[in-house]
């Protein structure tokens, strides 16, 4: 689309093609915000927080990489009937996510060979005296259950996460 998303995808898809993935991660994602410090305290996962802000968080899977005909199927599904509902707030936090460098806008066509690519459908919850809220349902194609939990228990503080 000719709007601001459809450049950041434009963007997106160049960067990726002249120099890969990583490269065009490493153009749009910003300095990381890891604080390691509140009010002169070290944080107590400061050793694991360190770790993911200099190599990333590791995704590691306890099943096979998915063939390219189950990938096409999830994609084919599409989002959550939640999304079309919410159509213009999705594209406002799309843009919002893509411009603060949170996300990364690519066709389909340039990522269904990417080594080990798992994808989930977007949903919207709505929330009560509140914008809605944007999820990515990680249970609803077994990807929740297909990851093995690294982290540490004590460094999950959000409910179940």
């Amino acid at each position: 689309m000719p709007d601001s998303l459809g450049k950041h995808a434009k963007l997106h898809s160049r960067l990726f093609l002249s120099g890969g993935l990583d490269a065009m991660v490493q153009a749009t994602r910003p300095r990381g915000d890891v604080l390691l410090q509140h009010g002169g305290k070290q944080h107590t996962a400061s050793v694991l927080l360190t770790s993911c802000a200099k190599n990333g968080v590791p995704v590691v899977t306890s099943t096979a990489p998915w063939s390219e005909k189950l990938l096409a199927q999830r994609v084919k599904r599409g989002s959550h009937q939640s999304c079309e509902e919410h159509k213009s707030f999705l594209r406002e936090e799309m843009l919002d996510f893509v411009e603060k460098g949170f996300f990364a806008l690519l066709p389909w066509r340039l990522v269904k060979s990417l080594a080990g690519l798992r994808v989930s459908p977007l949903g919207i919850i709505p929330q009560r005296d509140r914008r809605p809220r944007l999820t990515v349902d990680c249970s609803f194609c077994g990807i929740d259950a297909e990851t093995v939990q690294l982290a540490p228990s004590e460094a999950m503080q959000c409910g179940r996460t």
